[in-house]
């Protein structure tokens, strides 16, 4: 699946956008929820399988990061960004960074860059109500979005798939929950 179409798809799965005062502040703590969660996963990592990677922990990260790419992705949206140029902004020197991180750190990493991205857009929401302030054209914004992007992408290649294949998992379940009428609610077994 192509990350312009998962937007589009992840779009009609969007129920906080009933109220425009939810753009932005919605995907942000979600994002930093969600980034939580991946972090939660890869620790146990450490607690349970004594750091080696096993399928059942990459299928559980997986989903994780599924979430992460739907929060990452109503960013855009609400940002007016195509979330596929996010992934073709990922420079070079980032991509070769992030590549020398074992999971630990790269989860980390990403949590951090997640934070820049919450601050810039936390602020904006508060300083300019829920419209978001042509964050396009800003170069630190799209740099922070790019590098979580980079980040997402190198676990999904440390759980042996793609970014790509992540988003069609997602899309999957959450068109089902839609279908069946349980997109609100808790826990991944709706």
């Amino acid at each position: 699946m192509n990350l312009t179409e998962y937007q589009k798809l992840a779009r009609t799965t969007a129920i906080y956008t009933e109220n425009p005062k939810n753009k932005i502040l919605y995907p942000v703590l979600g994002i930093i929820s969600e980034s939580g969660e991946v972090c939660g996963k890869i620790k146990k990592l450490i607690r349970d399988d004594e750091g080696e990677m096993t399928k059942e922990r990459k299928s559980a990260i997986v989903k994780e990061l599924g979430d992460c790419c739907w929060y990452l992705s109503s960013i855009c949206s609400d940002c007016g960004i195509d979330f596929s140029l996010i992934k073709e902004m990922i420079s070079p020197s980032i991509r070769s960074l992030v590549k020398t991180f074992d999971i630990f750190r790269l989860s980390a990493y990403m949590s951090n860059n997640i934070s820049e991205v919450a601050n810039i857009l936390l602020k904006l929401y508060y300083d300019h109500g829920a419209e978001p302030v042509r964050l396009y054209k800003f170069r630190e914004f799209n740099r922070y979005l790019s590098i979580v992007m980079t980040c997402l992408d190198e676990m999904a290649s440390k759980c042996d798939t793609t970014i790509e294949d992540i988003c069609e998992l997602n899309i999957n379940k959450l068109l089902d929950r839609k279908q069946r009428g349980v997109l609100r609610g808790d826990g991944d077994n709706r």
